[in-house]
């Protein structure tokens, strides 16, 4: 602790999480021999107190070095070293004022073109079709996707629905169930510039019944074959989007092939699409890849049920050995994303257990939340968003959220808030907050922190 502290004297505060140290100064000088250390795998809150009466503290964050016209400003009016701020001290070298402009370029700048909505989208529609012979044109995307993922909301006993443009706009799977790739001819049927259309098919267009699509645009359809891996891969994929869907043909054994990413994938799926197949993931809140995996239509926790099914992984190829958790011969379609910054996160938080639960850090108010027990079993796999309806309470947070590995319709437990810069959790359930567990968590961005609004 420090003391002598005199009445106007100005306390500064310097947070270094780059060797993760606290500096403290008085009135420009250093105090202390040696900085304090941090752990960065906590939380910290600013707090400040006054324990005299008829005295006043305040705090300037680099926007007014009179602290509200207490003091009398510096000389200098000192700004940062990218000249920005209003300090009564100079900031040390290095050091910026926190403020949403000196927050990094995250590549989604201001211009509405080029936030991350331009590349993922929510929209929701009520069905006109089954049991008639009528079909909708679905816009307000805002792009052409080529990745669409629908679910009713209405009723249990309907299945996802997931198109991409890389196998072609009518074959269907369902992330609840393990069949193989279906033709439907009569359920999405084009993407277009601003969304899709869909013909009669139960599953994307029963009439009156209320549904959501999640939506997002990778290469507008283009793939290419990749030759580096031993066996072909047909990609279509995004680095700076950090997004690729492609297919490559099994078979027995140990076989590699590319991803196109550019950077090693943080979560990896794949799965047979010409027979009965589990929809197998690793993902980097998970344990070393390879060394544990989970099924995106089941409940079960992690399981290391064939400890070396992930061979490589890499910035280039991934190695997948068959005959452990997938077949040695047919199509495989897999995704292989990576965390993209003011866009995508893939990560982990600990669960405690409170409705007062952990907070997530993603960088962006999200669009699209995921989240799954990685220890527990019997739990699901959660999908939030921020278009439908939030809950059935007041205030921020949302319950409403979909199951991939059921035909559920809309469940309403487990809070989740909705932040400028990531989500918290709300709710002290096994799903979503139980104590010690681990959870993994995919989260798509509406816009990064840096140009946050409200909702």
């Amino acid at each position: 602790s420090y003391g002598g502290f005199q009445t106007d004297d100005v306390i500064g505060v310097a947070l270094n999480l780059d060797d993760n140290e606290l500096r403290f100064y008085k009135n420009g000088s250093v105090l202390g021999s040696s900085a304090i250390s941090i752990d960065a795998n906590e939380s910290y809150a600013f707090a400040m107190s006054n324990t005299q009466s008829g005295h006043e503290v305040g705090v300037n964050f680099g926007q007014d070095s009179t602290f509200a016209g207490n003091i009398t400003s510096g000389s200098d009016n000192a700004q940062d070293d990218n000249g920005i701020g209003d300090f009564f001290d100079a900031p040390p070298t290095g050091f910026l004022a926190m403020c949403s402009a000196n927050m990094p370029d995250t590549g989604f700048n201001a211009d509405e073109d080029n936030q991350p909505t331009a590349f993922h989208n929510v929209v929701l529609y009520t069905g006109n079709g089954y049991p008639t012979s009528d079909g909708q044109t679905i816009s307000g995307v805002g792009f052409q996707p080529d990745w669409v993922w629908i679910k009713d909301r209405d009723n249990s006993n309907i299945n996802h629905s997931i198109y991409d443009s890389t196998r072609g706009v009518t074959k269907e799977l369902s992330s609840n169930v393990t069949n193989a790739e279906g033709t439907e001819p009569s359920f999405l049927t084009a993407f277009n510039s601003d969304g899709f259309v869909l013909g009669s098919g139960n599953e994307v267009n029963y009439q009156n019944v209320k549904f959501v699509a999640w939506n997002w645009k990778i290469n507008g359809g283009t793939t290419t074959t990749d030759t580096t891996g031993t066996q072909d891969s047909i990609i279509q994929t995004n680095q700076t989007l950090g997004m690729t869907i492609g297919t490559h043909e099994a078979t027995s054994g140990t076989y590699t092939f590319a991803h196109g990413l550019g950077a090693t994938p943080e979560f990896l799926m794949f799965r047979n699409i010409d027979s009965t197949d589990n929809w197998v993931y690793w993902h980097t809140g998970m344990a070393a890849a390879g060394t544990t995996l989970q099924y995106l239509n089941s409940t079960a926790a992690n399981s290391n049920s064939g400890s070396n099914w992930l061979s490589t992984l890499n910035s280039t190829l991934i190695g997948i050995t068959t005959g452990q958790v997938s077949g040695t011969s047919g199509t495989h379609l897999f995704w292989a994303f990576r965390s993209i910054e003011g866009f995508s996160k893939f990560g982990n938080y600990e669960g405690n257990a409170n409705a007062d639960g952990p907070f997530i850090y993603t960088g962006f108010r999200p669009s699209l939340i995921w989240i799954k027990n990685y220890d527990t079993g019997s739990t699901d796999h959660l999908i939030y968003d921020d278009t439908r309806h939030k809950s059935s309470n007041s205030g921020n947070p949302r319950e409403y959220h979909l199951i991939t590995n059921s035909t559920d319709d809309t469940q309403d437990l487990y809070d989740v808030d909705f932040l400028s810069n990531g989500f918290k959790i709300r709710h002290g359930d096994v799903n979503n907050i139980n104590a010690g567990d681990t959870y993994i968590y995919w989260a798509w961005a509406h816009n990064p922190f840096k140009f946050s609004n409200a909702f």
